[in-house]
């Protein structure tokens, strides 16, 4: 939901249970206030390669499950 934060009402409603729920909406509306944003490049010496996005990798999953 980019630009928009989940609703505990609305997880619970697809299934979620209420505390997970809960949890999922703080942490999508910690995202929104950018609460994981970094500039470091840590994670880049950590690992020894680029970090990948999270756009590429919903991408790469959605192949390699397509590939299944």
């Amino acid at each position: 939901m980019h630009g928009a934060q989940r609703s505990p009402s609305a997880l619970i409603a697809a299934g979620l249970p209420p505390e997970m729920a809960a949890a999922v909406a703080d942490a999508d509306a910690g995202l929104a206030r950018g609460e994981l944003f970094t500039a470091s490049d840590d994670l880049v010496k950590l690992i020894g390669r680029p970090a990948t996005t999270a756009r590429k990798a919903v991408q790469n999953a959605a192949a390699a499950s397509n590939r299944s």
